[in-house]
């Protein structure tokens, strides 16, 4: 939870600190804690992104995930989807397309087989579709895939929120490749 304070303070290295020290701890713990252990790994995962470090990110959000289906029996849920989410977003600044369109897509499989209609987070993952066919070069399914985000995003997403900047960078990066240059501005 400390991690999680810091990270919304901006104190990015003191949260990245303060989660090693959880996931020391937990690390040391038997198999019973693995719910918590995962939400350990995640948190440092969010830190590490937030500083940059992005295959750290990545390697944390790939441990958190392997707990959390450990702690579910193998069994998908909104938390192993968010786990996926977390990866692609890490995959996509790693401009590994290819891999964040796969974790996009568990996502994605997981939410719908789970009854998730609209929501913030089937809307993250469509945004991360959306990039990863953008980096691909496969430009109308990042645009299916971006606007639909936004569209959602705009329902739940207070208008203020620094996630705006992501997806409209994104939605500028689409146009400019359509060749929409007012549009992209």
């Amino acid at each position: 939870d400390l991690c999680g304070t810091y990270m919304k303070q901006g104190l990015i290295d003191e949260a990245i600190s303060i989660g090693r020290s959880a996931v020391e701890c937990f690390d040391m713990t038997d198999d019973s804690q693995n719910q918590l252990q995962a939400i350990a790994y995640n948190n440092l995962s969010l830190a590490h992104c937030e500083a940059g470090e992005y295959r750290e990110a990545l390697d944390c959000s790939r441990r958190s995930l392997k707990l959390k289906l450990a702690s579910s029996a193998n069994k998908p849920n909104l938390s192993v989807a968010i786990a996926h989410v977390n990866i692609a977003d890490h995959l996509l600044f790693l401009e590994r397309y290819d891999d964040a369109l796969v974790e996009a897509n568990a996502a994605l499989q997981i939410l719908d087989a789970q009854g998730f209609g609209d929501s913030i987070i089937r809307a993250t993952t469509l945004q991360n579709l959306g990039s990863a066919y953008l980096g691909l070069d496969e430009l109308e399914e990042a645009k299916k895939n971006l606007l639909k985000g936004a569209a959602s995003k705009g329902k739940f997403m207070a208008a203020k929120d620094p996630e705006w900047a992501q997806l409209n960078l994104d939605l500028a990066r689409l146009y400019a490749a359509l060749g929409e240059k007012t549009t992209a501005d």
